[in-house]
């Protein structure tokens, strides 16, 4: 089989695809379910750097509501023993409310003409992995997580009721994420990708 150089951006376009999708999925569900591939084990300690950016849309106060989250924390993970482990986070939290593009409108005072959009506020979290069946031969593992986040937000919403008028309100917004997920990881051995 001959080398065909019309071929080379297609392969190279298709193995940046494969790279991202396996790389990048884990990297987007990092704060869910962690490394699938091991557990940190009873009496070692890891400690690291975590950011995270999350868009929700939900019903809050009006409907519809596109809430976007940033989060940036130290995470300390520890096992208490070689088939759990448990974690703590502590760090930054900001939150935007999307008021202005939803056309929110508070009683008489016109619509939105700002967004609720937070400073960084100190948040914490924490949570366990348990695993539940690890075959060392096949390298096929079962595991539960779970954990959660709290943070407390302040910022502000404008509203114009007409051309002379403006209203602001100061608002706090409390938020928490409690999450449980189940995960199956199988190592692979041998993997052989030709382009």
């Amino acid at each position: 089989m001959g080398f065909d150089r019309e071929d080379l951006p297609m392969k190279q376009t298709i193995a940046s695809i494969l790279a991202l999708l396996i790389g990048g999925a884990g990297l987007v569900h990092a704060d869910m379910l962690g490394n699938p591939g091991m557990q940190v084990g009873v009496k070692n300690l890891f400690v690291g750097i975590e950011y995270s950016t999350a868009v929700q849309t939900l019903d809050f106060d009006t409907t519809e509501l596109d809430l976007t989250t940033e989060r940036a924390n130290l995470k300390v993970t520890t096992g208490l023993k070689n088939w759990f482990d448990i974690y703590l986070k502590v760090g930054g939290a900001s939150l935007m409310q999307d008021y202005e593009n939803n056309s929110y409108s508070y009683r008489s005072l016109g619509y939105a003409i700002s967004n609720y959009d937070s400073d960084m506020n100190v948040g914490f979290g924490g949570g366990g992995r348990l695993r539940l069946y690890n075959n060392v031969d096949t390298g096929l593992r079962l595991f539960v997580q779970g954990g959660g986040y709290y943070c407390t937000t302040e910022g502000e919403i404008s509203w114009q009721k007409d051309a002379l008028t403006t209203f602001t309100k100061d608002r706090e917004t409390t938020w928490a994420d409690v999450y449980v997920g189940a995960g199956i990881a199988k190592r692979m051995d041998f993997v052989d990708l030709q382009l």
